[in-house]
């Protein structure tokens, strides 16, 4: 009896020590996953970040290509008018030649 006795508090002594490195080795686990959390939002900070820089780059290249656009149809109706102004004193030019 007193082997078994001595077995069991061995056994005892084991667990014991079992249950400190499983404690032990959850606590190192759950700190990693709290880093490997602290890094993933970092991440998606950055990215946020990019994100809304992108959205303001974007909102810009929208507004210059308005103020093109009317920059565009502005020169157009400059030529236009230019071109009008041509012929019409290409036009009082020949009346003016033929006696008109």
């Amino acid at each position: 009896m007193e082997a078994q006795v001595t077995d069991l508090e061995t056994r005892a002594t084991r667990d014991e020590e079992d249950a400190r490195a499983v404690v032990l080795k959850d606590e190192e686990r759950a700190r990693a996953l709290l880093e490997h959390r602290e890094a993933v939002l970092e991440d998606v900070r950055r990215i946020r970040e990019s994100v809304s820089g992108l959205r303001q780059d974007i909102q810009r290249m929208e507004d210059l290509q308005r103020q093109l656009k009317l920059q565009e149809q502005e020169l157009e109706a400059t030529l236009a008018r230019t071109r009008l102004g041509s012929l019409e004193r290409d036009i009082r030019g020949e009346k003016g030649r033929h006696g008109g």
